[in-house]
């Protein structure tokens, strides 16, 4: 449901609930990728979607390289609608839904992340859901 100009605005004290899905997606390994994310709070609705561009190799990047980019886009955008509705990181509570397994298990600790690809991304993740009031 998206908001209008009319919506209420929560009370900036109140930790408003956002709701982030996120999906990266790679034609090939490593290829061409893009990043799709939707994001909402307090009745208003963000859809994006964008192409990402190659590594620094020239090359693509790979779908798991893919779902951690839209989900740290997805993060970034979480926090500028935070903004808007007067709330910083610190009291945003996100609920993240992304379709990579290996994107959750990595997070959570439950799967080692061996991928030096993909190392660098899951510590930009960890450092930005850090500064999250409640990240899960």
């Amino acid at each position: 449901m998206a908001g209008t100009l009319d919506s209420p605005l929560p009370q900036p004290h109140a930790q408003p609930q956002v709701k982030l899905f996120a999906h990266g997606e790679s034609r090939g390994k490593p290829a061409l990728a893009a990043a799709g994310v939707v994001v909402q709070i307090a009745g208003l609705e963000l859809v994006l979607g964008r192409p990402i561009a190659p590594a620094r190799s020239g090359h693509g990047v790979s779908t798991s390289q893919a779902s951690y980019l839209a989900l740290l886009e997805g993060i970034d955008r979480c926090v500028a609608l935070g903004a808007v509705v007067r709330q910083g990181p610190e009291n945003l509570h996100i609920t993240a839904h992304i379709d990579s397994l290996l994107v959750v298990n990595h997070f959570s600790g439950a799967e080692w992340c061996k991928n030096e690809d993909l190392g660098p991304l899951l510590k930009r993740l960890r450092a930005r859901a850090a500064r999250i009031g409640r990240f899960e």
